[in-house]
């Protein structure tokens, strides 16, 4: 589950899924055909324990940071059970799914 091609702009949260995440801890985001790095926003490889390497368009080194929690930036049925399959070495915070009546 990663991405190619170039990266999403902008600098607010609500514009763009994948900026830096304000929780204050190393999140991998993952959406279902990109993965970002939640401290530095850049493509980043879901199977390595750290930011090591930006994929994508423009690869290079990656931040270095040391995931500790795994996040969907998508919402959908068995997403959270998806992610804790993929990464269960990571903390899982859970998506927030509104249902509608």
């Amino acid at each position: 589950m990663h991405r190619l091609g170039g990266g999403m702009t902008g600098n607010a949260d609500w514009m763009n899924p994948y900026a830096p995440t304000r929780e204050g801890r190393p999140v991998l985001l993952v959406d279902r055909n990109y993965s970002r790095c939640g401290a530095c926003g850049k493509d980043a490889l879901p199977t390595q324990e750290r930011h090591d390497d930006v994929i994508g368009y423009r690869p290079g080194p990656g931040c270095g940071v040391r995931w500790t929690h795994i996040k969907a930036s998508c919402v959908g049925p068995g997403i959270d059970a998806r992610l804790r399959e993929m990464r269960p070495d990571l903390t899982l915070i859970p998506s927030e799914v509104r249902h509608e009546r």
